[in-house]
């Protein structure tokens, strides 16, 4: 305070998802307004802090009919990428060389003479047989782009998402990795001793590295993986990554001193 006016900051914790900049506006305005009215103080300023983002627990899962194969643990199928570039770079490459061959044959068809294209390549392929490089290097070409289409409509695609349980049996939903990773990093800041830290999320594992600014690197550890295991449940994937967490200590400049790892820890697939 000073004089008749108060500066305030609030720390709060938000739910996930939430649009933080519209949130922290609403509890900026609130904490002037009623600041204001209980203490007859004038706020020109309030700062607002979000120190965590909480994530609900899922829902449960109702039971559900047995859905088509693939269908397990009420999760669904996989939610499928739309391949929507190379179904674009196809149908154009297809309808252009179409329209080009269907244009020359319907000329050659009224009296006109073929095109010039067309007898060269005609002529270029009765002059090469299948034991020329040039034939060999278009036929390797064709088939890795054959491959390369067949995978991209047979396989579902979207790796860099996480597939949730789902909470009824016509709902699919996914978790961008990224976002997952984002979210474990803010809980692994906010355990005394952590004075930074790095994760990574993949299908299978969470990888997770601390560094401990101050405190026992075991007690601090063993916190993290506390904090980090109950959070991943909170994320309600289909399949919950099994978490390994190392920590070193660092000075306080962050560099790192050299102390010893952890022990790594797998949690249940």
């Amino acid at each position: 305070m000073r004089g008749a006016s108060a500066r305030i900051a609030v720390g709060v914790r938000l739910p996930y998802p939430v649009r933080a900049d519209e949130a922290a506006q609403r509890i900026r305005e609130r904490a002037e307004t009623r600041t204001a009215a209980l203490t007859g103080l004038s706020v020109p300023r309030a700062e607002v802090r979000v120190d965590a983002l909480s994530v609900a627990a899922p829902p449960p899962v109702p039971e559900a009919e047995p859905g088509p194969p693939g269908d397990k643990d009420g999760a669904g199928p996989r939610i499928r990428a739309q391949r929507r570039v190379p179904a674009a770079v196809l149908a154009v490459v297809g309808a252009a060389a179409c329209g080009l061959l269907l244009v020359d044959v319907i000329a050659v068809r009224f009296g006109g003479a073929p095109a010039g294209w067309r007898t060269a390549v005609v002529d270029w392929a009765a002059a090469h047989g299948p034991a020329d490089t040039a034939v060999r290097l278009a036929g390797v070409g064709a088939a890795l782009v054959g491959a390369w289409l067949l995978g991209c409509a047979l396989l579902p695609g979207l790796r860099r998402r996480l597939r949730m349980a789902a909470p009824a049996p016509e709902v699919r939903a996914a978790l961008d990795r990224t976002a997952a990773a984002r979210i474990l990093r803010e809980r692994a800041l906010g355990v005394p001793g952590v004075v930074r830290a790095r994760v990574s999320v993949r299908r299978r594992r969470a990888r997770v590295r601390a560094g401990v600014g101050y405190g026992r690197p075991e007690e601090v550890r063993a916190e993290v993986v506390r904090v980090l295991g109950a959070s991943l449940l909170e994320l309600g994937l289909h399949r919950t990554p099994a978490l390994r967490v190392r920590v070193r200590r660092v000075d306080r400049d962050g560099a790192e001193d050299g102390t010893q790892d952890g022990p790594r820890n797998s949690g249940a697939a």
